[in-house]
C-alpha cells in the first residue's frame, strides 16, 4: 500500500503472470533495497508498473486481434462490392435487352396492322 500524507492507504497491484511476477523478483534482487518503508514503497511502485506491462500486452494483443477481424471483414465488405457492381451491371443489360426485344416486337406488331389494313382493303 501507498499513503500520501495523512490520507488514507490504497493497495497497489501485482504482476498477475509468472513472467511479470519473475520480473518483478529480478528488478527487485538487483535493485538491492534496504528494509526501510521507502523501499517498501519502492518495491510496491514496481510491480504495479510491470503489473500495467501486462495490462499494455493484454491490451495489444486484443487489438491485434481486431485488426485482424477488421481485415477480414473489409475484404468480405469489398467482395460483396464487387458482387453487387456486377449484379447491377448484369440487371442493366438484361433491362436493355427487354426494351430493345420490346421495341422489336412493337415494330412487328405495327407492321403486322399495316399489312391486316392492306389485307382488309383489297377484300
Amino acid at each position: 500500500t501507498v499513503s500520501f500524507g495523512n490520507t488514507v492507504k490504497f493497495p497497489l497491484k501485482t504482476p498477475q503472470t509468472p513472467g511479470g511476477q519473475a520480473m518483478l523478483t529480478k528488478q527487485l534482487n538487483a535493485l538491492s533495497l534496504p528494509p526501510e518503508e521507502w523501499a517498501d514503497e519502492v518495491r510496491e511502485l514496481n510491480a504495479q508498473l510491470i503489473e500495467c506491462l501486462e495490462q499494455l500486452s493484454e491490451r495489444e494483443g486484443e487489438l491485434a486481434d481486431h485488426e485482424e477481424l477488421l481485415r477480414r471483414y473489409e475484404g468480405h465488405l469489398g467482395s460483396m462490392r464487387q458482387q453487387t457492381s456486377l449484379l447491377y451491371k448484369e440487371h442493366m443489360e438484361a433491362t436493355e435487352k427487354a426494351s430493345a426485344t420490346e421495341k422489336r416486337l412493337a415494330r412487328q406488331v405495327d407492321e403486322l396492322r399495316a399489312e391486316r389494313e392492306a389485307l382488309t382493303l383489297r377484300v
